[in-house]
């Protein structure tokens, strides 16, 4: 419980720095920094053989489709962009910034995966073990990690809240939002048992319209009275890609949610929650 509380104090800490800009001014370095040295590390484990915990071999459609939306996930940044525009000193240079930042991370993404292996674990860090002073390092940097990227998307619902509440708020109101997003945070850390599994179902749930969507949509009616029927298709395809997207992958997230609540139950019966898993284990 003391590692939870830690990381949300220094989560809360990191989320008083009001702008993305001020964030992206040394956290955010940091934490693209500690990226880059936790995948060393993990590829430094994976790549001579199979990890030290054996991976679960699930390739049903289920779990395939839980796979796409976090991918897909992960890479949508629809949620940034325009906050990180309207910070610009230059709106104009976006595009080019979002089209470098999209080439950067897959590029880096397609690296790691050729770096992993044939049979990486579920959380790649598992191939590192947990007893080995690489592992203690990797932990930290993934702390630090965690803790600048939690900053960074409470700062976009800090900010979309404070729009719609209508006024700027004082740096006393800003603690005050921040340390009430923190602590529901908190809470769903406390009581979901695994994580990725709630990455996953958000994922699932929010990608395709955030991504393909409701961007598609909005183009549309931006751009309605030039090239309607060849934009009108596009944005068409887009939204029934969308709906296929949300459906299966939720589909498959919560069959893999469900999967390992019984698998948790199975092993230690009537414990719910992360905190109480980790005592119930230990």
């Amino acid at each position: 419980m003391q590692s939870l509380l830690i990381a949300a104090l220094t989560a809360y800490a990191i989320a008083q720095l009001q702008t993305l800009d001020a964030i992206g001014k040394g956290a955010a370095q940091l934490s693209f920094a500690a990226v880059i040295a936790i995948l060393a590390i993990c590829a430094k484990y994976t790549e001579n053989g199979s990890p030290p915990i054996a991976p679960a071999q699930d390739a049903s459609a289920a779990a395939v489709a839980a796979a796409l939306t976090i991918i897909t996930f992960s890479m949508i940044t629809s949620k940034l962009f325009l906050n990180v525009r309207r910070e610009m000193k230059d709106p104009r240079e976006a595009r080019k910034t979002l089209r470098y930042g999209v080439a950067a991370f897959t590029l880096v993404y397609v690296v790691v995966v050729f770096m992993s292996g044939s049979g990486p674990p579920r959380f790649l860090l598992d191939s590192v073990g947990h007893h080995s002073a690489d592992a203690r390092v990797a932990a930290a940097l993934l702390y630090c990690h965690v803790a600048v990227s939690y900053a960074i998307n409470q700062n976009v619902l800090a900010r979309t809240l404070e729009r719609y509440l209508g006024y700027t708020l004082s740096r006393k109101g800003w603690a005050l939002l921040t340390a009430v997003l923190t602590l529901s945070s908190l809470l769903i850390a406390v009581l979901i048992p695994v994580f990725s599994d709630l990455v996953a179902v958000i994922g699932a749930l929010t990608s395709g319209p955030l991504g393909f969507a409701l961007p598609a949509l909005l183009f549309d009616l931006a751009t309605r009275d030039s090239d309607v029927k060849r934009r009108r298709k596009g944005v068409v395809g887009l939204v029934v890609f969308t709906v296929v997207l949300t459906l299966v992958g939720t589909t498959g997230a919560i069959i893999r949610t469900v999967g390992d609540w019984e698998a948790q139950e199975k092993n230690a019966p009537g414990v719910r929650g992360f905190f109480c898993a980790e005592q119930a284990s230990s």
